[in-house]
């Protein structure tokens, strides 16, 4: 046992007496200092209610979670069941990093998968190394992820990933296993789509201020037919994919000022060899935060079997500025399509807000594109804060061709006590679509909160109707309850209800097109889980820190900030597996509620980032999803986590 522990052992259970000394040099006519203990030290330790007889500070930082599920769903068709365990668990240790397993194994349809991810484990001379074993996503250097515009994605894998960290100036990566997806809408078990993937990379700075990096993805005899119906694409012209792609990054950089070239290399079978190149780069001119960049990418350009964007160039530009009371952003982009099919022109985009004092603020902004078709929407808000938490008032207009549509909406977040939250909003709108008058009215809400000591609620319901004599409408609707039984054992109950009858009004779309799934008119869900939880162990310490810290819980939710207001809004929905990092070494995924967790964290300071690799496209989060958070022992922290369409 280390000294550290011996330290900590003693101090726990020895009470600190010290023997009367020799004054050194008191003052005349004072006595010397003697410490002294109330009632002879024999008073009893201090434990609340809640920490009696269910905390277990004994050993490491470790936890394990069971979840037995079923649930029954259907969108747009039959019903489908979905039963199972999921079942995860980690270690913190002092010599190996952390440790944490995933399994899942589901029944009706039949399916499994298991991950064992080891992070942070230390070597000699400043190394780390990250581990893998089961189904995960390949590794990215940094380069090729943290950049304003374009990033290339991870490829869901079934095999083994390893990455070596030395300090901040190398990074080594290598990862083979079986492609695929991760499927499921409550339990998410992995489904290969055939074939092998290689990825590795590497990351090093030459000299200072500089970044230079390399990654390469290799596939072979990835289904086509699956691959193609993950896509949602009805035509396949072969029976499996052989893919090679490789990318290069090299940055200059000082302070928050950068600039990164890329260029990126193709080759598919049944598809010509694609290239791509980009600049992007950042600046800090007065205060005002500028990105900008050019890009040209080659028709049927890929990273390994996955298409990526494609077909186009052009160059873009924002600009931001922010200070106490202003908050201005502008951009503009402009492309055209290599083979002269599809979108060309610009998108012009640009918001204000302005914080008049710590009550009130107010703010606009517009979007118009100048392309095949002119389209424009703009928007313009007053917000404030009053006894009653957060009010907004906003006014939105879009026009496209002939088509207009005007709205207006009032959104409050009611000020409730602490853990109960709840947001409501209301909106009336006109459209003229195709020579015709249609109404539009909608209301929503979303809270949560305990009900009673041990019981608590969360959910959403949300209605828009449209019509001129007659009327047709989308409701939607999201509960859950959960009953903490006692300290390990809870249980937890969440139905779902999607019914629309007419398409949502008509938005701006970018120029560069995205692919975006099918419209759900029919949908319904009921999920029932049965948890088993538990968590012991105190975080360790190294000669010179501090042990016996404590340790609480993270939750967050990751929703689609449609107003960018950066608050949860009753009409904004989650994004499901997306994956997120807490301090770099742990992970992750977002269920189908957008929600996440992480059940035993250490007390203190800590970092959640998110990996934006599963967002939908044109979403995208800042700096990486980057929150600075403080754990409290035997607390809960909840985090609201925004993701922005990309302007």
């Amino acid at each position: 046992m280390s000294a550290a522990l011996d330290a900590r052992a003693q101090n726990a259970v020895a009470p600190v007496t010290t023997s009367p000394a020799k004054p050194t040099s008191t003052p005349e006519g004072q006595q010397p200092y003697v410490d002294r203990l109330i009632d002879d030290g024999k008073l009893a330790p201090i434990i609340s209610p809640d920490e009696e007889g269910n905390e277990n500070s004994d050993g490491l930082p470790r936890y394990f979670r069971a979840d037995a599920v079923a649930s029954t769903s259907s969108e747009n068709g039959p019903y489908r069941r979905e039963s199972g365990l999921d079942l995860s668990g980690g270690i913190d240790t002092r010599n190996y990093g952390a440790l944490s397993f995933n399994g899942v194994l589901r029944n009706a349809p039949n399916g499994y998968s298991i991950s064992i991810v080891q992070r942070r484990m230390p070597f000699d001379d400043g190394w780390f190394a990250n581990n893998s074993a089961g189904a995960s996503y390949s590794p990215a250097i940094d380069l090729s992820r943290e950049q304003h515009r374009f990033y290339i994605p991870t490829i869901p894998l079934q095999g083994l990933t390893t990455e070596w960290l030395h300090k901040r100036d190398l990074q080594l990566q290598l990862s083979v296993g079986r492609p695929g997806l991760f499927d499921g809408l409550h339990i998410s078990d992995f489904r290969g789509v055939g074939g092998t993937v290689i990825t590795g990379g590497a990351q090093w700075n030459p000299a200072p201020n500089w970044q230079a990096g390399f990654q390469f993805a290799d596939a072979s005899n990835v289904s086509a037919a699956l691959q193609a119906r993950r896509l949602s694409i009805a035509d396949v012209n072969s029976d499996s994919i052989n893919a090679r792609s490789y990318y290069a990054g090299l940055a200059w950089f000082d302070g928050f000022d950068r600039v990164q070239a890329n260029v990126i290399q193709s080759r598919s079978s049944g598809a010509a060899n694609a290239t791509g190149v980009w600049i992007d780069g950042q600046s800090n001119l007065g205060g005002v935060k500028n990105y900008y960049g050019a890009f040209r990418l080659d028709p049927e350009l890929s990273w390994a079997y996955s298409p990526i964007s494609n077909n186009v160039e052009g160059a873009y530009y924002r600009g931001s500025y922010h200070s106490q009371q202003w908050l201005v952003d502008a951009g503009v982009d402009g492309v055209r399509t290599i083979s002269g099919t599809g979108l060309n022109g610009f998108l012009l985009t640009g918001n204000a807000r302005y914080q008049f004092d710590h009550q009130f603020s107010a703010g606009a902004g517009a979007t118009y594109r100048l392309s095949n078709s002119n389209a424009g929407t703009g928007y313009g808000f007053l917000e404030w804060l009053n006894r009653n938490g957060v009010s907004r008032v906003q006014v939105d207009a879009s026009s496209q061709n002939d088509d207009q549509l005007s709205q207006l909406s009032l959104n409050q977040t009611w000020d409730l006590p602490v853990g109960s939250r709840l947001s409501t909003s209301i909106s009336l709108g006109i459209e003229d679509k195709a020579g015709r008058r249609l109404n539009h009215a909608g209301a929503s809400l979303a809270g949560g909160g305990d009900i009673i000591e041990n019981l608590s609620w969360d959910g959403s319901l949300s209605y828009d109707g449209t019509g001129a004599k007659s009327w047709t409408s989308n409701v939607s609707a999201n509960i859950g309850v959960s009953w903490r039984l006692n300290s390990h054992w809870s249980l937890a109950a969440t139905y779902f209800d999607n019914r629309s009858q007419n398409p949502d009004p008509f938005g701006i779309t970018p120029v560069i097109p995205t692919l975006l799934s099918a419209p759900t008119t029919r949908s319904d869900s009921l999920l029932i889980s049965l948890r088993f939880q538990t968590e012991a162990g105190t975080p360790s310490a190294p000669i010179g820190g501090v042990g016996g810290v404590g340790a609480g819980s993270i939750t967050g939710h990751l929703f689609l900030d449609q107003n960018d207001n950066g608050l949860r809004d009753a009409n904004e929905a989650g994004v499901q597996n997306v994956t997120v990092l807490l301090d770099g070494r742990y992970a992750t995924r977002t269920d189908a509620q957008g929600l996440f967790e992480f059940p035993l964290v250490s007390s203190g300071t800590h970092v959640i980032a998110i990996l934006p690799d599963n967002l939908p496209l044109p979403w995208a989060v800042s700096d990486d999803g980057r929150r600075e958070i403080t754990v409290s022992p035997r607390g809960t922290i909840d985090v609201d986590m925004p993701a922005s369409r990309i302007r």
